[in-house]
């Protein structure tokens, strides 16, 4: 871990937050490692305006993103095409009538209410993390409001002067994911993570 890093890891209260923070970050080092042929520890990052990582040494054309959820982590990785990735733990939510509200377009938030009770939170993270996923591959985050497109069309996204494909993920069995990448045409391939360590 680079000094920024330890510092970070040393801010959280609980013992299991660090861990789990170091884990996390050792492993996307690890995973970049590989891509770019050098030891994890030479890898530095950078962050735009909005805050969204990037690889400042060395120099590639690798980008990542990455996205954590309880003790859930996920990144993705593409070679030239802008990426983007959000996973959320499926959990009861008090306020889902205001977000759906504030955040999701009429269509979206009549499939979410087109579901039985037992399946709301379920719906409504199924879109969540599809329109973070689009946001994050922007590199602008929530500065773009999320009520202005709606994921449910068949069409690709166009956003900020591209074209977004959405692909739902199944990593795990309690938590929503899904990647956006401005790239009709990706192929897909997974990282045990448990063999990297």
């Amino acid at each position: 871990l680079s000094k920024t890093e330890e510092e970070r890891e040393g801010k959280f209260i609980y013992d299991i937050d660090s861990f789990i923070f170091s884990v996390r970050h050792c492993l996307l080092r690890i995973i970049l490692g590989r891509y770019l042929l050098c030891h994890p520890s030479e890898i530095r990052f950078k962050n735009n305006h909005y805050q969204k990582p990037a690889i400042a040494y060395p120099s590639t054309s690798i980008q990542f993103n990455i996205s954590i959820s309880s003790n859930r982590f996920v990144a993705a990785f593409s070679q030239h095409n802008a990426i983007g990735v959000d996973i959320e733990q499926i959990r009861q939510i008090e306020n889902i009538k205001r977000l759906t509200k504030d955040y999701f377009t009429p269509n979206e938030a009549a499939w979410v209410y087109s579901h039985p009770d037992s399946m709301l939170e379920t719906a409504f993270f199924s879109i969540w993390t599809k329109k973070e996923a689009i946001v994050k591959a922007t590199g602008q985050g929530l500065n773009t409001q999320l009520n202005t497109f709606d994921i449910l069309s068949k069409n690709p996204i166009t956003l900020k002067f591209d074209d977004w494909h959405l692909i739902p993920l199944n990593i795990f069995d309690d938590c929503a994911t899904a990647l956006a990448i401005n790239n009709p045409n990706t192929k897909l391939s997974f990282y045990n993570a448990v063999a990297l360590l």
